[in-house]
């Protein structure tokens, strides 16, 4: 399941949005939010971690402000 989240070509593409400074709509941000939760779940339980998880998190938070901000 994490090799099929982690090669997610929609993922990809969001996060590459995302990464450009697009915002999403609130349905892709949400679908996307739910995704890397569950890629964080599955890296927990494999005791995986990120060597960015600090980055990651901060990038989260700042993509939700933006969603917030845009009202999208």
């Amino acid at each position: 399941e994490l090799d099929m989240l982690e090669n997610d070509e929609r993922l990809d593409a969001l996060l590459e949005r995302l990464e450009g400074g697009e915002d999403l709509n609130a349905e892709e941000q949400k679908w996307v939010d739910a995704k890397l939760d569950r890629i964080d779940e599955l890296m927990q339980q494999l005791g995986l971690s990120y060597d960015d998880e600090e980055d990651e998190e901060e990038e989260k938070q700042d993509d939700m402000m933006r969603l917030l901000k845009g009202g999208n």
